[in-house]
Protein backbone atom coordinates (compact mmCIF):
# COMPACT_ATOMS: atom_id res chain seq x y z
CA UNK A 1 0.00 0.00 0.00
CA UNK A 2 2.76 1.80 0.41
CA UNK A 3 4.48 1.82 -2.14
CA UNK A 4 0.84 2.81 -4.37
CA UNK A 5 1.06 6.00 -2.18
CA UNK A 6 4.36 6.76 -3.09
CA UNK A 7 3.73 5.94 -6.98
CA UNK A 8 0.85 7.93 -6.75
CA UNK A 9 2.42 10.74 -5.07
CA UNK A 10 5.37 10.89 -7.95
CA UNK A 11 2.82 10.23 -10.76
CA UNK A 12 0.95 13.02 -9.50
CA UNK A 13 3.87 15.62 -8.70
CA UNK A 14 4.98 14.78 -12.65
CA UNK A 15 1.73 15.36 -14.16
CA UNK A 16 1.42 18.87 -12.41
CA UNK A 17 5.43 18.97 -13.51
CA UNK A 18 4.43 18.27 -16.66
CA UNK A 19 1.28 20.78 -16.66
CA UNK A 20 3.26 23.81 -15.28
CA UNK A 21 6.29 23.16 -17.78
CA UNK A 22 3.62 23.02 -21.06
CA UNK A 23 2.19 26.41 -19.09
CA UNK A 24 5.44 28.12 -18.82
CA UNK A 25 6.52 27.09 -22.69
CA UNK A 26 2.73 28.15 -24.33
CA UNK A 27 4.10 31.56 -22.15
CA UNK A 28 7.18 31.51 -23.78
CA UNK A 29 5.77 31.31 -26.91
CA UNK A 30 3.36 33.37 -27.12
CA UNK A 31 6.25 36.12 -25.83
CA UNK A 32 8.02 35.29 -28.84
CA UNK A 33 5.52 36.10 -31.12
CA UNK A 34 4.54 39.42 -29.35
CA UNK A 35 8.23 40.43 -30.01
CA UNK A 36 8.07 38.83 -33.72
CA UNK A 37 5.04 40.76 -34.01
CA UNK A 38 6.53 43.70 -32.84
CA UNK A 39 10.31 43.97 -34.70
CA UNK A 40 7.98 42.83 -38.04
CA UNK A 41 6.15 46.46 -37.02
CA UNK A 42 9.38 48.14 -36.36
CA UNK A 43 11.12 46.94 -39.85
CA UNK A 44 7.72 47.74 -41.63
CA UNK A 45 7.88 50.89 -40.62
CA UNK A 46 11.43 51.32 -41.11
CA UNK A 47 10.92 49.84 -44.84
CA UNK A 48 8.22 52.62 -44.90
CA UNK A 49 10.15 55.55 -44.12
CA UNK A 50 13.15 54.38 -46.36
CA UNK A 51 10.53 53.99 -48.96
CA UNK A 52 9.17 57.31 -48.49
CA UNK A 53 12.71 58.55 -48.74
CA UNK A 54 13.37 56.78 -51.72
CA UNK A 55 10.44 57.78 -53.21
CA UNK A 56 10.87 61.80 -52.62
CA UNK A 57 14.47 60.56 -53.87
CA UNK A 58 12.77 59.32 -56.75
CA UNK A 59 10.39 61.82 -56.71
CA UNK A 60 13.66 65.12 -56.81
CA UNK A 61 15.42 62.79 -59.71
CA UNK A 62 11.97 62.44 -61.32
CA UNK A 63 11.26 66.42 -61.37
CA UNK A 64 15.46 67.02 -62.48
CA UNK A 65 14.48 64.93 -65.34
CA UNK A 66 11.25 65.96 -66.33
CA UNK A 67 12.06 69.61 -66.19
CA UNK A 68 14.58 68.89 -68.55
CA UNK A 69 13.48 66.18 -70.78
CA UNK A 70 9.78 67.62 -70.48
CA UNK A 71 8.04 64.83 -68.95
CA UNK A 72 5.08 66.32 -67.70
CA UNK A 73 3.01 62.83 -66.61
CA UNK A 74 5.83 61.75 -64.57
CA UNK A 75 5.72 64.96 -62.50
CA UNK A 76 2.56 64.42 -61.66
CA UNK A 77 2.72 60.83 -60.94
CA UNK A 78 5.62 61.63 -58.43
CA UNK A 79 4.27 64.32 -56.61
CA UNK A 80 0.88 62.79 -56.22
CA UNK A 81 2.39 59.57 -54.92
CA UNK A 82 4.98 61.54 -52.34
CA UNK A 83 2.11 63.78 -51.58
CA UNK A 84 -0.01 60.58 -50.73
CA UNK A 85 3.29 58.93 -48.78
CA UNK A 86 4.32 61.40 -46.62
CA UNK A 87 5.76 63.83 -48.44
CA UNK A 88 3.52 66.69 -47.12
CA UNK A 89 5.90 66.05 -43.44
CA UNK A 90 9.23 66.19 -44.92
CA UNK A 91 8.42 69.24 -46.87
CA UNK A 92 6.60 70.90 -43.91
CA UNK A 93 9.96 70.02 -42.02
CA UNK A 94 11.91 71.27 -44.81
CA UNK A 95 10.05 74.67 -44.77
CA UNK A 96 10.13 75.32 -40.94
CA UNK A 97 13.86 75.00 -41.26
CA UNK A 98 14.34 76.87 -43.86
CA UNK A 99 12.03 79.66 -42.51
CA UNK A 100 13.99 79.51 -39.29
CA UNK A 101 16.82 80.10 -41.28
CA UNK A 102 16.05 83.00 -43.01
CA UNK A 103 14.71 84.39 -39.74
CA UNK A 104 18.01 83.69 -38.30
CA UNK A 105 19.95 85.52 -41.26
CA UNK A 106 17.28 88.39 -41.92
CA UNK A 107 16.81 89.42 -38.39
CA UNK A 108 19.97 91.20 -37.99
CA UNK A 109 19.98 92.92 -41.61
CA UNK A 110 16.48 94.19 -40.40
CA UNK A 111 17.75 95.57 -37.30
CA UNK A 112 20.39 97.51 -39.13
CA UNK A 113 17.68 99.07 -41.49
CA UNK A 114 15.93 99.97 -38.36
CA UNK A 115 18.95 101.79 -37.01
CA UNK A 116 19.88 103.09 -40.25
CA UNK A 117 16.76 104.50 -41.33
CA UNK A 118 16.48 106.38 -37.47
CA UNK A 119 19.93 107.54 -37.65
CA UNK A 120 18.46 108.99 -41.22
CA UNK A 121 15.32 110.56 -39.73
CA UNK A 122 17.68 112.50 -36.62
CA UNK A 123 20.02 113.57 -39.33
CA UNK A 124 17.02 115.08 -40.84
CA UNK A 125 15.15 116.43 -37.98
CA UNK A 126 18.75 118.34 -37.09
CA UNK A 127 18.51 119.81 -41.01
CA UNK A 128 15.02 120.85 -40.72
CA UNK A 129 15.10 122.14 -37.33
CA UNK A 130 14.16 126.17 -37.40
CA UNK A 131 17.47 128.25 -36.93
CA UNK A 132 17.38 130.19 -33.69
CA UNK A 133 15.09 133.64 -33.20
CA UNK A 134 18.66 135.91 -32.83
CA UNK A 135 19.05 134.71 -36.79
CA UNK A 136 15.75 135.20 -37.54
CA UNK A 137 15.62 138.75 -36.56
CA UNK A 138 18.53 139.25 -37.61
CA UNK A 139 17.41 138.59 -41.27
CA UNK A 140 14.25 140.39 -40.87
CA UNK A 141 16.13 143.25 -39.91
CA UNK A 142 18.07 143.15 -42.64
CA UNK A 143 15.28 142.41 -44.99
CA UNK A 144 13.34 145.25 -44.07
CA UNK A 145 16.28 148.25 -44.33
CA UNK A 146 14.86 150.69 -46.97
CA UNK A 147 17.10 150.65 -50.35
CA UNK A 148 19.56 153.75 -50.11
CA UNK A 149 18.75 156.57 -52.71
CA UNK A 150 20.76 159.44 -54.36
CA UNK A 151 19.34 162.60 -52.66
CA UNK A 152 18.12 165.02 -55.47
CA UNK A 153 20.61 167.35 -56.90
CA UNK A 154 19.60 171.49 -56.28
CA UNK A 155 19.90 173.24 -59.42
CA UNK A 156 22.37 176.25 -58.78
CA UNK A 157 21.44 179.17 -60.74
CA UNK A 158 24.93 179.18 -62.44
CA UNK A 159 25.54 175.62 -63.30
CA UNK A 160 24.29 173.16 -65.66
CA UNK A 161 23.47 169.96 -64.49
CA UNK A 162 23.64 166.64 -66.68
CA UNK A 163 21.96 163.51 -66.17
CA UNK A 164 23.01 159.91 -66.87
CA UNK A 165 19.08 158.56 -67.47
CA UNK A 166 16.60 160.46 -69.38
CA UNK A 167 13.62 162.57 -67.18
CA UNK A 168 16.74 163.86 -65.08
CA UNK A 169 16.82 160.22 -63.31
CA UNK A 170 20.44 158.41 -62.12
CA UNK A 171 23.90 160.02 -61.83
CA UNK A 172 23.87 163.66 -62.11
CA UNK A 173 26.99 166.49 -62.62
CA UNK A 174 27.23 170.05 -62.04
CA UNK A 175 29.30 172.03 -64.33
CA UNK A 176 30.43 175.82 -64.30
CA UNK A 177 31.14 177.88 -67.03
CA UNK A 178 33.88 176.98 -69.01
CA UNK A 179 35.33 174.40 -71.49
CA UNK A 180 35.65 170.64 -70.98
CA UNK A 181 37.54 169.15 -73.66
CA UNK A 182 37.30 165.93 -72.29
CA UNK A 183 34.08 165.29 -69.80
CA UNK A 184 36.11 161.79 -68.31
CA UNK A 185 38.30 165.29 -66.55
CA UNK A 186 35.14 166.16 -64.77
CA UNK A 187 34.43 162.65 -63.67
CA UNK A 188 31.59 162.19 -66.16
CA UNK A 189 32.02 159.05 -67.76
CA UNK A 190 32.45 159.26 -71.89
CA UNK A 191 29.29 159.07 -73.97
CA UNK A 192 26.91 158.91 -70.87
CA UNK A 193 24.34 162.02 -70.83
CA UNK A 194 21.00 161.49 -71.43
CA UNK A 195 19.28 164.76 -70.06
CA UNK A 196 20.53 168.03 -69.25
CA UNK A 197 19.03 170.76 -67.39
CA UNK A 198 20.16 174.64 -68.56
CA UNK A 199 19.37 177.48 -66.22
CA UNK A 200 18.42 180.41 -67.89
CA UNK A 201 21.16 182.84 -68.94
CA UNK A 202 23.17 179.77 -69.98
CA UNK A 203 23.64 177.99 -73.28
CA UNK A 204 25.23 174.21 -73.34
CA UNK A 205 27.20 173.06 -76.00
CA UNK A 206 27.26 169.26 -76.73
CA UNK A 207 30.24 167.60 -78.78
CA UNK A 208 30.19 164.00 -80.43
CA UNK A 209 33.95 164.07 -79.76
CA UNK A 210 36.88 165.29 -77.65
CA UNK A 211 38.48 169.04 -77.86
CA UNK A 212 34.69 169.75 -79.69
CA UNK A 213 34.97 167.93 -82.43
CA UNK A 214 32.65 166.50 -84.17
CA UNK A 215 28.67 166.89 -84.43
CA UNK A 216 27.40 169.84 -81.36
CA UNK A 217 24.23 170.19 -79.80
CA UNK A 218 23.38 173.60 -78.62
CA UNK A 219 20.61 174.04 -75.47
CA UNK A 220 19.31 177.05 -73.95
CA UNK A 221 16.49 175.06 -71.71
CA UNK A 222 16.12 171.89 -70.35
CA UNK A 223 16.15 168.71 -72.20
CA UNK A 224 14.44 165.95 -70.68
CA UNK A 225 15.63 163.34 -73.31
CA UNK A 226 18.97 163.83 -75.76
CA UNK A 227 16.77 160.63 -77.94
CA UNK A 228 14.76 163.65 -79.62
CA UNK A 229 17.98 165.30 -80.62
CA UNK A 230 19.67 162.15 -81.93
CA UNK A 231 22.34 162.73 -79.39
CA UNK A 232 21.84 160.29 -76.28
CA UNK A 233 24.90 158.88 -75.09
CA UNK A 234 27.43 160.70 -77.60
CA UNK A 235 28.82 163.51 -75.71
CA UNK A 236 32.30 163.37 -75.29
CA UNK A 237 33.13 167.28 -74.63
CA UNK A 238 31.23 170.19 -73.26
CA UNK A 239 31.37 174.35 -73.60
CA UNK A 240 29.21 175.94 -71.09
CA UNK A 241 28.82 179.88 -71.80
CA UNK A 242 27.36 182.79 -69.98
CA UNK A 243 24.78 184.78 -72.15
CA UNK A 244 24.28 187.78 -70.21
CA UNK A 245 28.01 188.38 -69.20
CA UNK A 246 29.65 187.96 -72.66
CA UNK A 247 27.00 188.69 -75.63
CA UNK A 248 29.55 190.74 -77.39
CA UNK A 249 32.05 187.65 -76.70
CA UNK A 250 30.36 185.36 -77.39
CA UNK A 251 28.93 187.32 -81.10
CA UNK A 252 32.69 187.60 -81.79
CA UNK A 253 33.24 183.94 -81.47
CA UNK A 254 30.64 182.87 -83.27
CA UNK A 255 32.47 185.11 -85.89
CA UNK A 256 35.76 183.60 -86.00
CA UNK A 257 34.19 180.08 -86.98
CA UNK A 258 35.04 178.90 -90.49
CA UNK A 259 31.86 177.30 -92.13
CA UNK A 260 32.16 174.65 -94.56
CA UNK A 261 29.28 173.96 -97.20
CA UNK A 262 28.05 170.90 -99.50
CA UNK A 263 27.83 172.90 -102.73
CA UNK A 264 29.43 176.03 -104.05
CA UNK A 265 28.41 179.65 -103.31
CA UNK A 266 27.62 178.28 -99.67
CA UNK A 267 24.23 176.46 -100.60
CA UNK A 268 23.52 172.92 -98.92
CA UNK A 269 24.97 171.70 -95.86
CA UNK A 270 26.84 173.59 -93.87
CA UNK A 271 29.18 173.23 -90.68
CA UNK A 272 30.83 175.47 -88.63
CA UNK A 273 34.80 174.24 -87.01
CA UNK A 274 36.42 175.63 -83.85
CA UNK A 275 40.05 176.68 -83.83
CA UNK A 276 41.54 173.00 -84.02
CA UNK A 277 43.15 170.18 -86.20
CA UNK A 278 40.50 167.59 -87.54
CA UNK A 279 42.54 165.13 -88.63
CA UNK A 280 39.52 162.98 -89.94
CA UNK A 281 36.66 165.11 -91.89
CA UNK A 282 34.06 162.57 -90.53
CA UNK A 283 34.79 162.46 -87.09
CA UNK A 284 33.93 166.19 -86.60
CA UNK A 285 30.57 165.06 -89.06
CA UNK A 286 31.61 166.26 -92.30
CA UNK A 287 31.17 163.40 -94.86
CA UNK A 288 34.61 163.10 -96.76
CA UNK A 289 35.32 164.37 -99.86
CA UNK A 290 31.74 166.71 -99.57
CA UNK A 291 32.95 170.28 -99.33
CA UNK A 292 32.64 172.62 -102.45
CA UNK A 293 33.07 175.46 -100.98
CA UNK A 294 34.39 177.78 -97.30
CA UNK A 295 33.58 181.16 -95.47
CA UNK A 296 36.40 182.21 -93.55
CA UNK A 297 36.42 184.72 -90.90
CA UNK A 298 38.93 187.39 -89.92
CA UNK A 299 41.80 185.72 -88.07
CA UNK A 300 41.47 182.99 -89.04
CA UNK A 301 43.59 180.32 -91.77
CA UNK A 302 42.09 177.10 -93.03
CA UNK A 303 44.30 174.54 -94.51
CA UNK A 304 42.55 171.84 -96.69
CA UNK A 305 44.81 168.31 -96.94
CA UNK A 306 43.58 165.83 -99.62
CA UNK A 307 43.76 162.86 -97.12
CA UNK A 308 43.44 161.90 -93.72
CA UNK A 309 45.97 162.87 -91.10
CA UNK A 310 47.04 165.87 -93.01
CA UNK A 311 48.45 163.83 -96.05
CA UNK A 312 48.65 164.62 -99.91
CA UNK A 313 47.62 167.90 -101.27
CA UNK A 314 47.14 171.10 -99.20
CA UNK A 315 45.24 174.41 -99.67
CA UNK A 316 45.50 176.97 -97.74
CA UNK A 317 42.83 179.77 -97.34
CA UNK A 318 42.81 182.94 -95.87
CA UNK A 319 39.46 184.60 -97.41
CA UNK A 320 35.96 183.39 -98.53
CA UNK A 321 35.69 180.86 -101.25
CA UNK A 322 32.39 180.23 -103.31
CA UNK A 323 33.77 177.93 -105.08
CA UNK A 324 36.66 175.10 -104.76
CA UNK A 325 36.09 173.91 -108.88
CA UNK A 326 38.69 176.75 -109.44
CA UNK A 327 41.46 175.58 -107.05
CA UNK A 328 41.20 172.00 -108.44
CA UNK A 329 39.99 170.95 -104.64
CA UNK A 330 36.08 170.63 -105.04
CA UNK A 331 35.16 167.21 -103.04
CA UNK A 332 38.53 166.12 -102.22
CA UNK A 333 38.90 167.46 -98.46
CA UNK A 334 39.87 164.56 -95.75
CA UNK A 335 41.58 166.34 -92.97
CA UNK A 336 41.56 170.04 -91.89
CA UNK A 337 43.66 172.48 -90.01
CA UNK A 338 41.96 175.81 -88.49
CA UNK A 339 43.97 178.41 -86.42
CA UNK A 340 44.47 181.89 -85.74
CA UNK A 341 47.12 184.48 -87.73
Amino acid sequence: MEKMTIIIIVVVVLCCCSILCGFVYFNMQSNNKNTTNNNTSSTNKKNSETSNKENTSSNIQGRQSSNMQGRQSSNMQGRQSSNMQGGQSSNMQGRQSESNERDFIERPAMMQNNQSVASIQSIQQMFTTQPPANIQTNQQVFTTQPPTTQPPTTQSPNKATFYEHCDYQGQSWQLDVGDYSWVENVGIPNDFLSSVRVPPGLKVILYEHINFQGRQLELTSDIPCLVNKAFNDHTSSIRIINLQSSQSSQSSQVQQKPTFYEHCNYEGRNWNLDVGDYSWVENAGIPNDLISSVKVPPGIQVTLYEHSNFDGRQLILTNDTPCLVGQSFNDHTSSIRVKRI
